[in-house]
């Protein structure tokens, strides 16, 4: 047989002492030739394809079933006994690609990545296991990463901007085992850069183009035409940045359930409180205005009420005095009949 230098397979269960176990081959390096054909493959490991290590968890680490991974084996032994599979021994075993996890096209754009909208899908619909650390993200028309996974959030590995790349299937690995697509390495088409910067993150870019020395919300709405200027001289990222920013904070028309919804967010959390706290003797001065607003029309709410008791208790006491005079009537006509 020929020299075979690298396997690359995919566990498919674990003996009972969690040491060994059955992997499905996809892949193979022959002799400096890589073969992928599973026809092939199966002509070689002619037990399907299947092929079996009692050291395969032992020597891997943080190896777990239906993990994609790479064998440097030490011997092959073909010669085996019926209903056994071909054995391997390994001299390396390691865990292999980075998973591509397909969403929606809705959450990608040409320009940029929401990566806090795309994290908030992938989170809800359980896309991203545990042990995931490195991932990209494709919709079959692009590929865009390599991002990071960390503390539960979809980040760029470094700046706030990643790559998108052509999509071509035959880069991919596809296998029923497999909860993804993987890639082994980086795409070959790289078509360009794109932005991946948080709402917070644009603030901030948008201070530093507008000499704004603070996340002033007041201020919000002052910037628009200074935005457009910068706009006319800026290309590539900062312009995608910059019309972002813009489209955001055109955005914020701040009800105080959206305020404090605003709040919430982790990134936003400390710009508004600064901002309130900045301001809070304006708050402070414009709710009492408007609690005395209120109150004045209140007050005169009730003074018209009193003036209209006034009438009515006027008006009820003539009536009762009519009443008594008619009462007194009556009785004398009573004492006439009674003569």
């Amino acid at each position: 047989m020929e020299n075979i230098n690298k396997i690359i397979a995919i566990t498919s269960d674990k003996t009972n002492d969690g040491n060994g176990g059955n992997c499905k081959v996809i892949g193979i390096e022959l002799d400096n030739l890589y073969i992928d054909d599973p026809e092939e493959i199966c002509d070689i490991f002619y037990t399907s394809g299947i092929i079996f290590s009692n050291k395969l968890y032992e020597y891997g680490i943080d190896i777990e079933i239906n993990d994609l991974i790479e064998i440097i084996p030490s011997k092959i032994n073909f010669d085996i006994e019926e209903n056994r599979n071909i054995y391997v021994g390994i001299k390396q075993v390691n865990k292999l690609g980075t998973p591509v996890i397909d969403i929606p096209s809705e959450y990608l754009t040409d320009e940029y990545l929401d990566l806090e909208n795309i994290t908030y899908f992938c989170n809800s619909n359980n896309l991203i296991q545990p042990h995931i650390t490195r991932l990209y993200l494709c919709d079959h028309n692009q590929i865009f990463g390599p991002l990071k996974y960390e503390n539960n959030k979809i980040l760029p590995i470094k700046g706030k901007e990643t790559n998108t790349f052509e999509y071509h299937i035959e880069e991919l690995i596809e296998d029923e085992l497999l909860s993804h697509l993987y890639l082994i390495k980086e795409p070959r088409v790289k078509i360009k850069t794109v932005d991946c910067s948080t709402p917070a993150q644009l603030v901030e870019f948008l201070k530093d183009r507008i000499s704004i020395d603070r996340a002033d919300l007041n201020l919000i709405l002052k910037v628009g035409q200074e935005i457009s200027l910068i706009n006319n001289k800026d290309s590539g990222l900062d312009l995608v940045r910059l019309k972002r920013a813009e489209l955001y904070l055109n955005q914020l028309k701040l009800s105080f359930e959206q305020l404090q919804k605003l709040g919430q967010n982790k990134d936003w959390a400390e710009v508004v409180k600064n901002c309130i706290d900045e301001h809070e003797e304006e708050f402070e001065k414009a709710v009492l205005g408007k609690l005395h607003s209120n109150l004045d029309e209140i007050e005169k709410e009730i003074e018209t009420k009193n003036t209209e008791l006034v009438l009515i208790g006027e008006l009820l006491e003539k009536e009762q005095y009519k009443l008594s005079e008619m009462q007194d009537q009556i009785q004398v006509l009573e004492s006439k009949k009674m003569r």
